[in-house]
């Protein structure tokens, strides 16, 4: 077993010299400290009287170390005797007057109030600290305010369990998705069957004509007739119009426009894209331009020009407006390019939709009983300069905003309405209360239908107008105010309840002002539920529409703020 001697590290001695040197040792501030008169045994293994500790590392004896020169060599020097008993009754009062400084310190700390000081006695230094009093009332303090606050929070949390019991729905009684497809996901359509059962219900749709749409991958496509057209948006659903240009793509000298000046095109690539130039026409400031050929056509009736410009370094492009033989109207300060950092000017009717790579434009103008004619020209950096436009789809419309694109070939060409609609059996409440209408709808134009049913009773459906930021629920009989200027909305949640209390409107988790007098009478005649148009495809949305749900009871106020 190990002895009580020390004999940690190992030790360099010098033949004649006092001086022994240690590595590894703790001679003077170990556990079991050296001290003058004890033993050391070197590698000689004679014994030499402790003179002086002088450090850890070093001591000197009382006489020379006789035996010879060795570096790193083991040692023991005999601890278990002190010098003299006086010595040990210092140390044993100093070891005392240590412990006895920390139990006063505890006892001030442990009985004393507020703030108290402690000594350290190994450091000598003194220390404030909170006395156990003090911890202790803090820490009662602090579990009051802690019950308090909790008993706030299971009071809100009571609270916010009632608001989520109140806002909570029930699965719609009809729910169409129409993001992808014309599947039901509740209520009744047309029936899809595996023999005899029933593995799908779908909406109804017709279309007369092909159509154009933008697919969700951002590319021009057309849809068959009778074949519905998915976008970013939703299902687009639009009222019949007309394409007034005979050549929607080319507009050259014979191609439905006139020219000014020296008007020149490229061929059409594979894109459909057309870049036109010309040289300044000396008796006008604008240079070369194109004009719609067939003004006639638009006289006295609000009209709508849009087309697509490819975003090519460099391009400027003018739309000018002549109203009545008057001049323009405006327009003919220009609409400037994206790359010479200069913003489209602020133009009622004007919208410019980017679409990436290319723009789309349109304006809306009311023409008088004159020469009606849309201008357009390319520039460059002075109005009567050459300049370049790369361009496509042109379309003229007598609508107060754009539509899909009609490519026309020689003549103007038309695409019917879009019908989407489900039998109002099942669907729709027999009673015709207690009722809720829900989807989300983007619509262009100055009143619009987002439902209606074929119902000769009336109110039968609602009315959105676009005065101003007005949302009504209508029936037929209801006069709703009307706007000069196109509406084109982002998507927005339209919600319909129908009560004991009456009809509200909710938009975007907003009501509609107060309710109006409740529907009436039940619906019993209605064979058909139109979904984004009226009767008879009457005032059609223009737009997309998704996420249509009917529920079949009565539905709160917070409930119809939920609705998403």
């Amino acid at each position: 077993m190990a002895g009580l001697w020390q004999r940690t590290g190992n030790v360099t001695v010098t033949n004649g010299s006092k001086t022994v040197t240690g590595f590894g040792t703790k001679w003077k501030t170990g556990t079991l400290p050296i001290q003058k008169g004890h033993s050391f045994y070197g590698p000689d293994n004679a014994a030499y009287e402790v003179d002086t500790v002088v450090s850890d590392t070093e001591i000197l004896l009382v006489e020379a170390y006789r035996g010879g020169t060795l570096a790193n060599q083991p040692y023991r020097i005999d601890i278990t005797r002190t010098s003299t008993i006086s010595q040990f009754a210092a140390d044993l009062a100093s070891l005392v007057g240590k412990y006895r400084a920390w139990y006063d310190g505890m006892m001030a700390w442990l009985t004393g109030s507020g703030d108290v000081p402690i000594l350290n006695p190994d450091t000598g230094t003194t220390i404030t600290i909170p006395s156990w009093k003090k911890v202790a009332s803090e820490g009662e303090g602090q579990a009051a305010r802690a019950k308090v606050e909790a008993d706030k929070a299971v009071a809100a949390a009571a609270v916010a369990v009632d608001v989520v019991r109140a806002a909570a729905l029930p699965l719609p009684d009809v729910w169409i998705p129409l993001t992808d497809s014309l599947r039901m996901f509740t209520g009744y359509g047309r029936e899809a069957k595996v023999g005899e059962d029933v593995v799908a219900r779908y909406v109804n749709f017709s279309r007369a004509t092909t159509a154009t749409f933008i697919d969700k991958s951002g590319g021009l496509r057309v849809a068959a007739v009778n074949e519905p057209r998915f976008e970013t948006e939703g299902l687009l659903v639009e009222g019949l119009s007309t394409n007034l240009t005979n050549f929607s793509e080319g507009w050259s000298s014979n191609s439905g426009a006139t020219a000014g000046n020296a008007w020149s095109h490229t061929s059409k690539d594979s894109a459909g894209w057309i870049t036109v130039s010309g040289g300044t026409d000396d008796g006008r400031s604008e240079g070369s331009y194109r004009d719609f050929a067939q003004g006639a056509a638009i006289q006295g009736q609000t009209a709508t020009f849009s087309f697509d410009v490819k975003k090519v370094a460099g391009y400027k492009f003018r739309v000018s407006i002549f109203v009545g033989g008057t001049g323009s109207d405006g327009l003919g300060t220009g609409l400037a390019a994206f790359v010479d950092g200069q913003a489209f000017p602020s133009i009622p009717g004007l919208i410019v939709k980017d679409m990436g790579t290319w723009l789309r434009i349109s304006i809306t103008r009311k023409f008088g009983d004159g020469t009606s004619i849309f201008r357009l020209y390319p520039f460059g950096s002075n109005p009567d300069s050459n300049g370049s436009l790369t361009y496509r789809r042109v379309q003229v419309e007598t609508q107060p905003y754009a539509t899909s694109y009609i490519p026309t070939t020689g003549a103007a060409a038309s695409r019917a309405a879009d019908a989407v609609s489900i039998p109002s059996a099942r669907n729709i409440n027999p009673t015709n209360t207690d009722v809720t209408y829900a989807m989300q709808v983007e619509f262009r134009g100055v009143q619009v239908r987002p439902f209606r049913t074929d119902a000769s009773i009336s109110p039968s459906g609602a009315v959105i107008s676009s005065s101003g930021k007005a949302w009504f629920f209508s029936d037929a009989a209801t006069t709703v105010p009307t706007s000069s200027n196109m509406a084109v909305l982002g998507m927005n949640d339209f919600v319909t309840n129908n009560n004991a209390a009456g009809v509200v409107v909710c938009i975007n988790g907003v009501l509609g002002g107060p309710r109006t007098p409740s529907r009436g009478a039940a619906e019993t005649n209605a064979s058909t539920l139109f979904i984004g148009a009226g009767q008879s495809l009457t005032d059609p949305i223009n737009g997309h529409i998704r996420n249509f749900r009917i529920y079949h009871q009565v539905t709160t106020d917070a409930q119809i703020k939920a609705i998403r």
